[in-house]
């Protein structure tokens, strides 16, 4: 069920998402762009690499991950007790979605209809101190984000989405999140690959 990628605890049956998930390159601009570093939120926490890294870095971190085996190694991995993990999905209204996960890319899987999954919103956090919020979810940005419109608002914590496309299956088009952004007066600040920095 499970092997091990440089020390790190993986689902035995990918052969894709460990050749991209240690680039922390998008990581490290948004970072660049924090002026503090009280709490973070952040998903898909997939096996654990970006809570691990942010929790150096942050006080508090928050991530969310739906698939069970992805989970299983994210506990195992992200195990510093400054990570709070959650076993869902982040989006804009509470309930439950079915998931969807390819045979080989454990990083590609993606909400899809009616299932057993929690969807919680990030304003169900809470957060009065939120300084980062960096979203990796298949197409689920937008939606996290208007899920998150309180906690942007009173925080203006920077913004790392990942955009290539998968917004279609919602029916959000590439620059759909940050067209919504800037109503709360955020710019584009930098891209790596297909992540976009927004403050």
């Amino acid at each position: 069920m499970f092997k091990r990628v440089g020390g790190w605890l993986w689902p035995e049956n990918d052969t894709e998402c460990a050749k991209v998930a240690f680039d922390l390159g998008a990581l490290d601009i948004a970072l660049d762009e924090c002026k503090q570093f009280r709490s973070a939120v952040q998903a898909g926490g997939n096996c654990g690499v970006w809570p691990s890294r942010l929790a150096r870095a942050f006080k508090t971190v928050y991530t969310a991950e739906p698939d069970p085996m992805n989970f299983a190694c994210l506990a195992v991995n992200a195990a510093e007790p400054n990570i709070f993990k959650l076993q869902g999905c982040f989006g804009v209204r509470r309930g439950t979605v079915g998931f969807d996960m390819p045979d080989r890319n454990c990083g590609a899987g993606f909400a899809v209809g009616k299932g057993p999954i929690p969807v919680l919103r990030i304003d169900d956090l809470g957060l009065t101190d939120c300084d980062l919020i960096a979203l990796d979810i298949e197409g689920m940005e937008a939606d996290a984000l208007e899920g998150a419109g309180m906690t942007i608002d009173r925080c203006h914590p920077v913004i790392l989405i990942e955009e290539k496309g998968h917004g279609k299956r919602f029916g959000k088009p590439d620059g759909f999140a940050g067209k919504w952004l800037e109503y709360f007066g955020y710019k584009e600040a930098g891209r790596y690959a297909r992540d976009i920095i927004y403050i």
